[in-house]
């Protein structure tokens, strides 16, 4: 056996040492003398022939948590298998649906033009007759939608329509179907919030974008007004039906001071079927985001900055997590058996390419017309021939980060962060975030312990 070129070290409590693996998400920690046994099983230097009831538990470990691998085993061609399976996989069928282009919202950064249109009849009807003849596959098990937009619950009824059709075809061709949605909130009332649930709708992305003052100044009602009290309380009231993940929006102000932020959604923190996690705010979208290109965070200050969140948010109890695992694919925008499908029947391959009609491959309405150049960079995306990520340890969790920003592009997008920042952030901050969730899970059982101690007495 061989350590794995996947290993991350950090330093324990104690003398221990940490390591993540990057291939298989194993998070270990090792004292003293399962470290130095750990060093000799991986130099070849012992006999597993000769191994105590201990060691042959600590050895079955290592190589469960992926830190040991066979000595003949090549782990990049392992990562690119597994890669190439997931991708061109013939077993799973994926759509992002925008039921309407509309929004009642009027973000300042929004990429997307604003252009009211509202999925037809008859393309409704061409989704269904398409998803019809992709069904006749005998390799699919698995479909899976994301409602997009705009903002999709204005398109409630079609959004209601097809999930119904979707699920009926899934049962009678026995295959499994699952959805979620990003949406505003605005409209997520209980009613429609369980309607979403018995459709199976697994979840649904929310957004806020700092505390109140902050928040209502960016996403306001698109005839004006201030949005945050609602969002908040559809999302307090719909998790009662469906889990809700609320993504916080991150910029250079919020980040100064985490805590009117962290004050103001403490009432959703640690609720179930609420789950929170920032997100980084970028300008590198389109022209539409240089309203707020000032106050964005390039992504070794995000990791900077998503360190403090997590500890801040640790520091005042409000049950954050954090936890990164391997990909199998590098985004769904790279699968040949995934789409985008627009209002009017466009089809991208990524939804940053909503409305954007030079990106646009063809249209369901006329599917002999294929634009083969829009379509082939993202189905062809291989991220195992970037110079820059030739041996990089983080490769099985990253893929080379958001095809995205590698591909050429003919939208408007802005140049400077595309060409600097291809990593993801966790390249910069993993050992400090590691640590942290370390840190956590020891409390963790250091509390269960002592509250069998408790119950023992008792």
């Amino acid at each position: 056996m061989k350590e794995s070129m996947y290993n991350i070290w950090m330093e324990g409590d104690n003398g221990a040492k940490l390591c993540y693996n990057a291939f298989a998400s194993g998070f270990a920690e090792l004292d003293k003398e399962t470290y130095k046994f750990f060093m000799k099983c991986a130099s070849n230097k012992i006999d597993p022939n000769n191994f105590t009831d201990k060691e042959k538990e600590s050895y079955e470990q290592f190589k469960k948590g992926g830190m040991l691998v066979e000595d003949t085993l090549n782990e990049q061609d392992r990562v690119k298998l597994k890669f190439l399976q997931s991708t061109y996989s013939p077993n799973s069928l994926g759509y992002t649906l925008l039921p309407t282009m509309a929004c009642n919202f009027k973000c300042t950064y929004c990429f997307e033009e604003q252009k009211p249109i509202s999925m037809s009849r008859e393309v409704i009807d061409k989704i269904k007759e398409m998803t019809t003849e992709a069904f006749k596959s005998s390799f699919l098990e698995y479909f899976a939608i994301t409602w997009f937009g705009g903002e999709p619950l204005l398109g409630y009824d079609t959004v209601i329509e097809l999930s119904d059709f979707f699920i009926n075809l899934c049962k009678e061709r026995k295959v499994k179907y699952s959805s979620h949605m990003i949406s505003n909130c605005w409209l997520l009332d209980k009613e429609k919030a369980k309607a979403l649930a018995e459709r199976n709708v697994t979840h649904i992305q929310a957004t806020i974008d700092g505390p109140p003052e902050i928040h209502n100044q960016r996403r306001v009602l698109r005839g004006g007004g201030p949005t945050f009290d609602r969002i908040v309380q559809n999302v307090l009231e719909a998790s009662e039906f469906i889990p809700i993940a609320v993504r916080v929006n991150v910029d250079k102000e919020i980040a100064k001071d985490f805590t009117p932020l962290f004050d103001s959604i403490k009432i959703l923190a640690g609720k179930k079927n609420i789950s929170i996690y920032p997100g980084l705010l970028t300008s590198e979208a389109t022209k539409a985001c240089a309203s707020v290109e000032n106050m964005c965070l390039n992504v070794q200050e995000y990791a900077e900055v998503l360190t403090k969140f997590y500890q801040s948010a640790i520091d005042k109890n409000l049950g954050f997590s954090w936890y990164v695992r391997s990909m199998s694919s590098s985004c769904c925008a790279t699968r040949p058996t995934s789409t985008v499908i627009c209002p009017d029947g466009s089809l991208v391959r990524c939804w940053n390419q909503v409305g954007q009609e030079k990106e646009s491959y063809g249209n369901i309405m006329d599917m002999k017309t294929i634009n083969g150049e829009n379509y082939f960079k993202w189905v062809l995306f291989n991220p195992f021939d970037k110079e820059e990520c030739d041996g990089c340890v983080f490769m099985p969790c990253c893929l080379a980060n958001c095809p995205a920003k590698w591909l050429p592009m003919t939208t408007d997008f802005t140049q400077t962060d595309r060409k600097l920042e291809k990593c993801a952030s966790y390249k910069y901050n993993i050992k400090d975030l590691l640590k942290i969730t370390y840190a956590e899970k020891k409390k963790e059982a250091q509390k269960k312990q002592e509250e069998e101690k408790a119950a023992q007495k008792a």
